[in-house]
């Protein structure tokens, strides 16, 4: 096939989708539509078919997802094949956004909305059932006290450990990732997706998050605010004694006092806020970094666990040591940040 212009075909595939769809859609999520449909639209070009890609300039949909019977039927195969490797829910999201891609199609789109339905019924029925997953093995048995008890290989003060306790004791996505740490309380119009610790002093500490899967404040969603308790308040002392000698050389390049964390000046602010965790104060972790170091957090006891086994790890210990009273379940979804529905069928788990 011909050189394309890939990145003129991916615009013209969002703007349909943007243009048909009734509601508004997030930066953040055209940005995964973007990323998805780029591989995608590859793969199906690299086929022996040579599938056109190219765009329908009235619709904004690629040739190869409105072409005869006989060519969706080859097309959905080259889609199964492209997705083979990839779990359920990701399977889900590329089929999703064929959908939306094709959604103002006037022909024939019953192939692709049967492939969809077929996926989303299966992935529902093993969520009504409750049954843990291959990886969710691992956690049967599994507690938040246990797993803290195996934090004490990490020493305090490292950032490491930090974000074990972090991890723990917040049972947060993955948003520490690009936290940033202030001694001042951002303004939300100048950082309206920026999450921060904001280390008020010694025994006053807040995280606010602007920015996750649920909430977006540069769309008008509301930021949550979480008061930091005595012990994780402790481990954070610790984390940021540290900090603060390891990096005091950048700090000082960016204006902080050497005792910034607790600084009782008039106006209360010294300095910029810097990254809560990174290799360098002036070099933010990654989402991915992130993950990779979780994953090896509790490596010593067998354990590979993600952010989200975590939260599943707390949503499942509430649910024991409550009974599943109605009060406290709706206490442990403040906290995950989630709805009751999402609670019972994606996060509680029944192990025979």
């Amino acid at each position: 096939m011909e050189d394309l212009n890939f990145a003129y075909i991916i615009d013209k595939c969002l703007e349909g989708i943007i243009s048909s769809s009734e509601r508004d859609i997030r930066g953040s999520t055209i940005t995964q539509y973007r990323t998805k449909l780029t591989k995608l639209l590859n793969f199906l070009s690299d086929q022996e078919q040579g599938w056109d890609i190219r765009v329908h300039e009235q619709s904004g949909i690629p040739m190869c997802f409105i072409g005869n019977k006989e060519d969706t039927k080859m097309v959905i195969a080259d889609i199964h094949m492209f997705l083979a490797d990839y779990k359920d829910r990701t399977k889900k999201s590329y089929w999703s956004v064929i959908l939306s891609l094709i959604r103002n199609y006037d022909g024939d789109t019953n192939d692709f909305v049967e492939e969809f339905n077929k996926l989303k019924d299966t992935i529902d029925n093993i969520e009504l059932q409750q049954q843990p997953k291959e990886n969710e093995l691992q956690l049967k048995g599994l507690t938040i006290k246990k797993l803290r008890k195996q934090l004490g290989k990490h020493p305090v003060g490292t950032e490491k450990r930090m974000m074990g306790e972090l991890a723990l004791a917040l049972v947060f996505r993955n948003e520490p990732a690009t936290m940033m740490l202030t001694n001042q309380y951002l303004d939300i119009e100048d950082y309206p997706t920026t999450n921060f610790l904001h280390n008020r002093g010694r025994n006053k500490k807040y995280i606010y998050i602007r920015k996750n899967k649920v909430r977006d404040c540069s769309s008008g969603d509301e930021e949550k605010k979480i008061e930091i308790d005595k012990e994780l308040n402790f481990h954070i002392n610790k984390y940021l004694v540290t900090h603060e000698f390891n990096f005091k050389d950048i700090l000082s390049n960016k204006g902080w006092d050497p005792l910034y964390f607790y600084n009782k000046s008039k106006n209360g602010f010294i300095g910029e806020p810097v990254p809560l965790f990174g290799t360098r104060i002036d070099t933010p972790m990654t989402e991915s970094n992130y993950c990779q170091i979780l994953k090896t957090m509790w490596a010593h006891i067998g354990l590979c666990l993600t952010s989200t086994f975590i939260r599943k790890v707390y949503a499942n210990d509430v649910r024991r040591l409550y009974n599943g009273k109605l009060t406290e379940e709706l206490v442990a979804c403040e906290k995950l940040d989630h709805n009751k529905q999402v609670h019972d069928t994606n996060y509680i788990l029944y192990f025979e």
